[in-house]
């Protein structure tokens, strides 16, 4: 876990957004009378993690979910060596050249601001495809939460109620996270109010992708829907991610999954066809990455203006069908 300072960073998740206070091991509330405070047993910690989550809330997260049935378990803490199945996926999915391109911008859009930004991930629980320049940069100070503990997650926290006092942070990564959130719009809005002001947002969202993580999928974006998504940000960048050989990959995959009832013979048939698919989408003509991408990305800068114009959208507009 990063050195933080805890009072000047962390809040509630509760409504008040009293700060949050620590004591030893134990993390709660500094307001005497919230159900989380440290008087009040505080927070959970689940695997050495704390949980800071409302669950009085609107989320779709139990209490009972977080109760450790091996006390002191540090499981998740540790790096664990990649599994084949994931290196087989890296392999052969690769990694975007979109991605890495805007990661990088990212990177140094958020050093404009600070020489030492601080960034906040969300959906730390792995390593987003791409990201590597992003954990290993030395002059940044990560801080990753996600609903389920890991070896890059600080606190386990639902996106919907950040709990982070407002403009804590120069940055803020969300890749593959908004398609598993109930109320996206929330999010953002959780997003905007972190982020000091002329913060960078990168947000990575599917569109043709079809149901992973099961009853937890809710969410796909078009571009321009991505991208008003975050109309209260200035667009530095936006598009499409992985053209339509990916999202042919994975129909096959899905095919073949529910021809045979078995995801492990769909996979085995599937991730040879995306070696090759991936190949021919370096042909594509680059609008097939609006009407077809796999994903969608925006990056933007926080601003105090007014929000986009939904009569602006149209004009943003780059496919087939202009």
């Amino acid at each position: 876990m990063p050195d933080i300072d805890v009072p000047n960073l962390l809040a509630c998740p509760a409504p008040h957004r009293a700060p949050v206070v620590r004591d030893g091991e134990a993390w709660g509330c500094s307001d005497v009378n919230c159900e989380y405070a440290i008087q009040a047993g505080g927070f959970p910690i689940f695997r050495g993690v704390p949980v800071l989550i409302d669950f009085a809330g609107d989320t779709l997260c139990r209490r009972e979910a977080y109760v450790d049935t091996k006390s002191g378990s540090d499981v998740y803490i540790t790096r664990r060596p990649e599994s084949v199945k994931k290196r087989l996926q890296r392999i052969t999915g690769g990694t975007s050249s979109v991605t890495l391109a805007n990661c990088r911008r990212f990177i140094a859009e958020v050093g404009k601001i600070s020489p030492s930004p601080r960034i906040l991930v969300i959906g730390s629980g792995e390593r987003g495809q791409g990201t590597d320049m992003l954990w290993e940069n030395d002059g940044i100070t990560r801080i990753g939460i996600d609903i389920y503990p890991s070896h890059t997650t600080d606190f386990v926290a639902d996106a919907h109620e950040l709990p982070f006092r407002d403009q804590s942070f120069d940055g803020v990564w969300i890749q593959a996270v908004l398609e598993h959130v109930a109320e996206p719009q929330r999010v953002v809005a959780e997003i905007e109010r972190v982020l000091k002001l002329d913060g960078i947002v990168y947000a990575e969202t599917p569109f043709m992708q079809q149901v992973h993580e099961g009853a937890y999928d809710f969410q796909r974006f078009t571009v321009t829907g991505h991208r008003f998504l975050f109309r209260r940000f200035d667009a530095l960048a936006m598009g499409g991610n992985k053209g339509p050989g990916v999202v042919l990959a994975w129909a096959i995959r899905y095919f073949f999954w529910g021809l045979f009832r078995s995801r492990k013979a769909a996979t085995l048939i599937s991730y040879p066809l995306l070696v090759l698919l991936r190949m021919l989408d370096r042909f594509m003509d680059p609008r097939a990455l609006w009407d077809g991408p796999s994903g969608t990305y925006f990056l933007g800068r926080k601003n105090e203006g007014p929000a986009m114009p939904q009569r602006d959208l149209p004009a943003l507009y780059q496919g087939f069908q202009r």
